[in-house]
């Protein structure tokens, strides 16, 4: 359809929705318009020019389309700095019409700044943030935020999301600087409307709820349905075994209920005669319940389970073994199954008995000469099951000691002390004495020890051969002795120095001798060119970070011998 005689329309301004129905309100008193036969779209766009100013990464002019919204600009410009304003940013335009930007808003509804279009020569100003605080803890979103002046504690929390399911509303904790002091405030959100006010620079810590259960008790053993239980009021064991499916061979004599003491650190164990209870719910053992108490009841099979024995420690074969069907076997038998003691063990021992009733185990020591010596004595016990036969190391019992050595070797370190360690042993073991290191030339610090444990340090002097092997009387190392190999007093390595410049032959060169001076080295690079400015030659001395000395060449190597020609020293 073509059109003619088209009034002229004003659609500046207009957004494309709206000027779509102007336009086809118009057309429509004089042509049958429907919305299959009507289109409207902007097929070409012109670019205007706005300007962005403020607390942004890149200020200045930029020219875009005009389809483009504040947000798009602000984008161009690489968005606000970290002191930058994202609540109250200005848009001034060129018609006079100042309007505000909250990117809150847009990145929670993009939908409420669609119509924020700008102009030519509008103007994008981004203040600094005045009111910046921070959340931590149990909320959706942890960070900092920029709240308007009118915006309370439950905003902040409507910022961040909104509080976690296992947050604690009450006693919120508020970090605030008042008068050059830095004080703590609380408050709750039991109420949601919380009108708290909140200052910049304010921390709000919402703590997170214990994952402990307040109103469980636990019951362990031979239990089919063992594990945690809710305290209900007035609650006694008695309640608690109505709850429970026992195993068969539980144990009903006896039961422990392990409960925190006052202080909630440390437990009391008490026990408890559940036969009783279930007979009779007005026993005394029927005790009434409180949270976190837990109760554990034994079964027959945790004793017979296993009709073993174990053996450990300084034996050579630990492990598990069978009891007999008679209940014979005895200590030396156990001793004899680990196929013998270990060299280092000790002549005592322990058996660690478990009995049933009891809340503890039994210590029982045993005295392995005896036992070795003479099995038919009282003294080699016979086992029972479950029992543990633990033997001792006599390492265990002795203090650790070390020798150590440093200086010219190559892998200074300490090495535990053993009696048959020898000095050519640690000589090798730190990987040997370095080419500077003299063998003529070895120090031995030793620590004496008086009867009433005061001390003194002693020196021997020693010296190797080639093997290490010690030259003279044997040395015998003792406990902390301290091993040094000193250096060779007249070894010392070649000493690089460095020419450049108009000589014949710059580059690096040795000290050749004690007295090598300036005018020794220029000689040696083939002495100066004919272009060479001796008045101008520098020295540069590396060593202690001297830096550069003042030197006059010129006269040194026309009088070499002066006090003025200045030693060279390697860097």
């Amino acid at each position: 359809m073509k059109f003619s005689r088209i009034p002229r329309l004003s659609i500046a301004g207009l957004k494309l929705e709206d000027a779509k129905e102007v336009v086809k309100s118009q057309l429509a008193k004089s042509y049958p318009l429907t919305d299959e036969t009507f289109d409207f779209n902007v097929v070409a766009t012109r670019n205007i020019n706005v300007f962005i100013t403020g607390e942004v990464l890149n200020v200045g002019s930029f020219n875009m389309s005009a389809v483009n919204t504040a947000i798009n600009a602000l984008a161009a410009s690489g968005g606000p700095t970290k002191i930058g304003s994202v609540r109250n940013i200005k848009i001034i335009g060129s018609n006079g019409d100042n309007r505000n930007l909250d990117l809150y808003d847009f990145m929670n509804d993009p939908s409420k700044v669609r119509d924020l279009y700008l102009f030519e020569g509008d103007y994008i100003v981004v203040p600094i943030a005045n009111k910046i605080v921070e959340v931590r803890g149990a909320v959706t979103r942890p960070m900092k935020y920029e709240l308007n002046n009118d915006e309370t504690l439950s905003d902040l929390i409507d910022l961040a999301g909104g509080l976690k399911y296992n947050a604690r509303k009450k006693n919120v904790k508020i970090t605030r600087y008042v008068n050059d002091e830095k004080v703590i405030l609380n408050t709750d959100l039991t109420n949601l409307q919380n009108i708290f006010e909140l200052k910049n620079g304010d921390l709000v810590e919402i703590s997170e709820i214990n994952n402990e259960i307040k109103n469980a008790i636990f019951a362990v053993g031979a239990i089919e349905n063992e594990g945690q239980f809710e305290l209900f009021p007035n609650m006694k064991l008695s309640n608690l075994l109505e709850l429970l499916v026992l195993n068969k061979d539980a144990i009903l004599e006896i039961g422990y209920l392990v409960r925190l003491n006052s202080d909630q650190k440390t437990v009391s164990w008490e026990i408890v005669n559940l036969n009783e209870i279930l007979n009779d719910v007005n026993s005394p053992s029927n005790i009434e319940l409180r949270a976190g108490d837990k109760l554990i009841i034994r079964g027959e099979a945790g004793f017979n389970n296993s009709n073993s024995f174990e053996i450990k420690g300084a034996v050579n074969n630990e492990g598990q073994f069978q009891l007999d069907q008679d209940k014979s076997l005895k200590v030396s038998d156990a001793i004899f199954l680990a196929s013998g003691l270990q060299p280092s063990a000790t002549n005592f021992g322990y058996i660690i008995r478990n009995t049933p009733g009891s809340l503890t185990p039994d210590y029982i020591p045993l005295d392995l000469d005896a036992i070795l010596d003479n099995p038919q004595s009282d003294k080699n016990l016979n086992l029972a099951p479950g029992d543990i036969v633990q033997i001792y190391s006599k390492s265990q019992y002795a203090n650790e000691t070390f020798v150590s050595v440093e200086g010219a070797v190559r892998n200074p370190d300490s090495y535990k002390f053993d009696e048959s360690l020898t000095l050519n042993d640690v000589l090798v073991l730190s990987q040997g004495i370095t080419i500077e290191g003299s063998y003529q030339n070895i120090d031995i610090f030793r620590l004496e020890f008086k009867n009433n444990k005061k001390t003194r340090t002693l020196v021997k002097k020693v010296r190797v051969d080639e093997n290490y092997s010690v030259i003279g009387e044997s040395v015998q190392l003792e406990p902390f002795d301290h091993i040094i190999v000193r250096k060779a007093p007249e070894f010392e390595k070649q000493r690089e120095i460095f020419v450049n410049g108009e000589v014949s032959y710059p580059g690096k060169y040795y000290i050749i001798g004690d007295n090598y001076k300036i005018v020794d080295l220029v000689k040696e690079a083939g002495g100066a060119t004919d272009e060479a400015f001796l008045g101008g030659a520098t020295l540069k001395r590396t060593l202690d970070d001297i830096g550069y000395i003042v030197i006059d060449l010129n006269s040194a190597m026309n009088k070499p011998n002066t006090t003025s020609v200045v030693p060279v020293v390697s860097r």
